[in-house]
């Protein structure tokens, strides 16, 4: 059989069993067998010998830390990674392969090991200067020193270290721990939240916990989104050898950057396969985005127009209309709510409630109160300027490009106590009280035009806005 493709061998194998009588019985069945995901060869597994982390030793450990973790979905946390952990085996830590983290074993011809913890034990070990010397092959198997048991010589062991270990080791190894920001690292671990795909449940999730269990006895991470995976409008897998992947940054150039995240965080369950296309994400513009961009561009336009700015002359809420009290009680509860959907780490709850509220506010409350704005009423105009303050609060984690925009330039120049880029450290220089356009100036140009331009130019400024930082 030698020279023969395995695969093509099964077919000779089966027919020397039966030609010399020693065959039982050949059923041909079809069943899943695993392939080079870029070229679609069969595989062939074979055993060989390994480095292994004895992770069966903190089994018991590791399912304490997956009871004291927040799973979302929580199906996740006794389904998929409870299996995984339940079923656990040792973690088979080496690799054959020339490039990756070394494994820092040196090994002597009496079968003695030597487990180096750094370059300073390595440099004494040698008896010569190491700080400089680069980790990788084929550098560090140059590097040689006198066993510390038997005096022969050590050299080290072939194998690197699997990937993943380096990706679990990220939350100390990002800082250098333990040899320097000992106080950062402790100050911030373990991790609030991290996020990632339903398949890191046996990666990423895993030796986060794993190595953070082990090193500190206490799981790398508290709270974890478990996303689904992203399908091609047909429903297939993307992938760049089938060609049906689309690129994020000419997605966030046609549709926008606040698009793109909306849908991807509120558009759907997150934690559910999804398909994404053109279409489905030029519906969120037009049914979310671009209703909210419109009740902004029509409060900015009246207000302009009725030489109005919020002040202690305005009306109490109590003092207003009917419709106007309801729209603020009706603001009060999306702000409970959407704040515990967003505390969960529930984007798509929060999204729901925004849309549904955005929609409520432009068909029902605006479309009924034309009368009031057309008229200056100021009950009006302060009722829609503090919706529109607190919705551009709400929608900011998620959509925070053309809510910045919002918030600079309708919301910052009437509030003397708003947060502004001037109050971050970060924030960019910005004029004098006396020469900042105010807020009817900022729209005055802005206001004419939209309220004569369609529906598509509207469209095309709107994405603009979410595609770039605030000016």
């Amino acid at each position: 059989m030698g020279g023969v493709f395995f695969k093509k061998a099964d077919e000779k194998l089966t027919e020397d069993l039966k030609d010399r009588g020693l065959l039982f019985k050949h059923v041909p069945y079809e069943h899943s067998y695993p392939h080079c995901w870029r070229c679609h060869t069969a595989l062939l597994y074979y055993a060989q010998p390994s480095w292994y982390i004895r992770t069966t030793a903190v089994k018991d450990r590791l399912l304490e830390e997956n009871e004291n973790t927040n799973w979302f979905p929580d199906t996740v946390k006794h389904g998929r990674y409870g299996d995984w952990l339940n079923n656990n085996i040792d973690w088979a830590l080496s690799r054959s392969r020339y490039w990756g983290t070394l494994l820092p074993i040196w090994r002597c011809e009496d079968n003695h090991l030597t487990v180096v913890g750094s370059r300073a034990e390595l440099t004494e070990l040698t008896g010569t200067d190491q700080s400089a010397l680069d980790p990788h092959r084929p550098f560090i198997d140059a590097v040689t020193f006198a066993c510390p048991e038997c005096g022969e010589t050590a050299t080290r062991v072939p194998e690197v270290i699997d990937a993943w270990y380096d990706s679990g080791s990220m939350p100390f190894a990002q800082w250098g721990y333990p040899y320097k920001n000992k106080e950062l690292f402790e100050s911030r671990y373990p991790a609030q939240f991290i996020s990632e795909a339903i398949d890191q449940t046996r990666g990423w999730f895993y030796t986060l916990m794993a190595i953070g269990t082990l090193v500190f006895d206490k799981s790398s991470y508290e709270n974890v989104v478990c996303l689904g995976h992203i399908l091609a409008e047909d429903g297939r897998k993307m992938s760049k050898h089938l060609g049906n992947i689309l690129q994020p940054i000419p997605l966030m150039d046609q549709h926008g950057a606040d698009a793109v995240r909306w849908f991807m965080a509120a558009g759907g369950s997150p934690w559910a396969a999804r398909r994404v296309g053109h279409g489905t994400i030029q519906e969120v513009v037009r049914k979310t985005l671009l209703t909210y961009w419109n009740t902004v561009a029509f409060q900015a336009l009246y207000a302009r127009t009725s030489d109005w700015a919020p002040s202690a002359a305005d009306p109490a809420p109590a003092d207003r209309p009917v419709l106007d009290r309801w729209l603020l009680s009706e603001l009060h509860a999306l702000t409970d709510q959407v704040t515990q959907a967003l505390e969960s780490y529930d984007t798509q709850r929060a999204g729901k409630l925004l849309s549904a509220f955005v929609d409520d506010l432009s068909n029902w409350y605006v479309r009924r109160s034309r009368r009031r704005f057309w008229q200056g009423d100021k009950a009006a105009l302060r009722t829609l300027h503090e919706v529109v303050q607190t919705v551009t609060q709400l929608m900011a984690p998620l959509t925070p490009f053309i809510t910045e925009r919002v918030w600079q330039d309708l919301i910052v120049p009437v509030t003397p106590d708003a947060p502004s880029r001037s109050t971050s450290p970060r924030g960019r220089r910005r004029t004098s009280p006396s020469s900042t356009p105010s807020c009817r100036s900022r729209w005055s140009s802005y206001g004419a035009w939209w309220s004569s331009a369609g529906p598509r130019a509207r469209s095309r400024a709107s994405r603009r806005v979410s595609r770039c930082p605030a000016r």
